[in-house]
């Protein structure tokens, strides 16, 4: 007896399924490309409990005749490809036809249907792979498809699904693109009965992008467009100036499609390398369009990745294009003022901040030199060292020496100079004290209370988290459908980054990375350390009180981020530098 056997078709399709159904959104995912495919204009989708009870899309595409229904419940039965050379010009989402079947093989699938000028329609019901009925129904143009107790006949996978606020947001995502990317499709998302979005009627990336994913990105993106050989980009790049954002979202549409493409993300992150600083998260919402040869969309079974036949050429045309725009825009929104660089005026000059202005360099063609804009050196602060200002260490004796840039504070030592990073420095300190309860998380009320917009299916994990905030000093209440008001702080928090950190706890508990909402302080406080106010370390006392506190930490070196919080030039570095090979005589 032969120990190979042909598999039946419901356990095939069942294997089918842990391709297709990942979660609850990836069964909307592939819906709504069906309903992309039959040309539908208008697309609703309901769900209840995060898509797990109840997932209905309804469009009003092309619909189909009894024959293509029965059809479509047929594994690899498909309208969208005859041969293998179409695969390499599709130009539609769905071309394997497996989702429909492998969908219907895990829950109870119920499919209406009706085409252009038919009266009437036809009903499919399908309860895990086996079907039911096939009979006549009445509805008007288009589709209706229902599913129900997704893998409920899989006890085994449905319990590694999330829990309902989890799966819904992955919901609200899948949406959110398809309404960003399908400007031409109404999309309307209900969750429960309740209208979550409907797409908003505006041409603009950066309109559109703020109506969908909140008013945060309003100021803080700009359009941008390009063409050349065949390719197109267009899309809503940050502003680089924007120093408030507070998380990493590189959408990306390659032919309609959101995917995930390392190489894109690559090219983005280095057109942007040098505009923005280390710490400050990259927002880029990015719309390509590819000749369909230079790509293959078959190479993952939801079709999230692509793959580039040339990836070298697409890589340098996203990066110069994205460095181009982002250049354009900091050059149109500049103003040169050489009177800022000269005479009394250097005086407005603020020490540490950054301004969108380019300085003009002169070739002075009388000395044959190059003619530099004034610059008065950006030491404040420079005192002569005493015992009030020295640092005690068990291995060296620091003296401060003052602040340069705003950044970075200068002490001197037996054998050179140690360069403090202030940011670093008091998000380290700030993290330990945090973890052993030296914080001091008394809330303090603000003159003029904060009002934030969240998302509404994101609004109910805030409301879980609502004690936790509390216990770290942090007043939040509801106000209103998608917003809160913040009316209190503590004193370590800066309150124009408070936005910052409820989206920053919100986002991990979505990422599923984080621990639950308990009283983890570490978890928070790692969240925490970007958002402090590192006001409180103004003055000599303070930096010298903040570098005492550092040296005196478990790890100095680092912060809880990896950068680096402190380093050393030594006399010898510094004599080499110089060119001196003699030793140093004080005077």
């Amino acid at each position: 007896m032969p120990k190979i056997k042909i598999l039946p078709e419901f356990v095939s399709n069942q294997i089918a399924a842990g391709e297709v159904v990942e979660r609850p959104a990836t069964v909307i995912k592939e819906l709504v490309e069906n309903s992309l495919d039959a040309c539908a204009t208008k697309i609703i989708v309901r769900f209840s409990a995060g898509g797990k009870n109840l997932i209905s899309v309804e469009d009003n595409g092309v619909g189909m005749a009894r024959a293509d229904a029965e059809l479509a419940i047929v594994r690899h039965a498909t309208s969208k490809i005859a041969s293998v050379e179409d695969i390499q010009s599709v130009n539609t989402f769905g071309f394997r036809g497996e989702a429909i079947p492998s969908i219907a093989s895990v829950s109870r699938f119920l499919l209406r249907t009706n085409e252009i000028g038919q009266d009437i329609g036809t009903e499919i019901l399908i309860h895990c792979g086996k079907v039911q009925h096939i009979r006549d129904c009445g509805l008007a143009q288009g589709t209706y498809i229902e599913v129900s107790g997704l893998l409920h006949n899989l006890p085994a996978r449905r319990q590694f699904l999330k829990s309902d606020e989890t799966e819904s947001i992955h919901i609200v995502r899948v949406m959110r693109a398809f309404a960003l990317a399908e400007r031409a499709v109404k999309f309307e998302l209900y969750k429960d009965g309740k209208l979550l979005f409907c797409s908003p009627e505006m041409d603009s990336w950066s309109g559109r992008i703020s109506k969908l994913y909140g008013d945060f990105y309003s100021d803080c993106l700009f359009d941008f467009r390009d063409n050349r050989d065949g390719m197109t980009i267009e899309g809503a790049l940050l502003i680089p100036s924007c120093t408030n954002v507070n998380r990493n979202e590189i959408v990306c549409f390659v032919n309609k499609r959101q995917v995930l493409s390392s190489i894109i993300n690559r090219a983005i992150r280095d057109a942007y390398m040098g505009f923005l600083p280390n710490w400050q998260g990259l927002v880029a919402f990015i719309w390509l369009d590819f000749p369909k040869n230079t790509l293959d969309v078959n190479v993952h079974p939801q079709k999230r990745e692509v793959r580039f036949k040339n990836e070298y050429m697409i890589k340098t045309f996203v990066e110069k294009t994205i460095y181009g725009a982002i250049d354009s825009f900091l050059s149109s929104k500049s103003v040169v003022n050489e009177a800022k660089f000269y005479g009394n005026n250097f005086t407005n000059y603020t020490p540490g901040e950054i301004k969108e202005t380019s300085i003009k360099f002169n070739w002075n063609r009388d000395r044959n030199g190059l003619q530099l804009p004034f610059r008065q050196p950006n030491i404040k602060g420079i005192i002569e060292s005493n015992e009030e200002q020295k640092i005690s260490n068990i291995d060296s004796e620091l003296s401060f020496v003052g602040t340069v840039f705003g950044q970075f504070a200068i002490f001197e030592s037996i054998n050179g100079l140690w360069a403090m990073n202030i940011k670093a420095a008091s998000r380290r300190v700030f993290f330990e004290q945090f973890l052993h309860e030296q914080i001091n998380n008394e809330p303090q009320c603000l003159l003029l209370p904060r009002v934030i917009q969240i998302p509404t299916i994101e609004c109910e994990i805030l409301d879980k988290a609502m004690d936790l905030f509390l216990q770290y000093g942090i007043g939040i209440e509801r106000f209103g459908k998608d917003l809160c008001r913040i009316d209190a702080v503590p004193q370590w928090l800066d309150e124009t980054l408070v936005e910052k950190l409820l989206l920053d706890v919100i986002s991990g508990v979505v990422s599923e990375k984080s621990l639950p909402l308990s009283l983890n302080s570490k978890w928070f406080a790692k969240l925490a350390c970007p958002c402090i106010n590192i006001k409180i370390y103004d003055g000599v006392e303070k930096l010298m009180e903040l570098a005492k506190l550092l040296l005196s930490s478990d790890n100095y070196i680092i912060d809880p981020d990896g950068n680096i919080t402190l380093i050393e030039i030594s006399l010898n570095e510094l004599r080499n530098k110089f060119g001196l090979h003699d030793p140093i005589i004080s005077l």
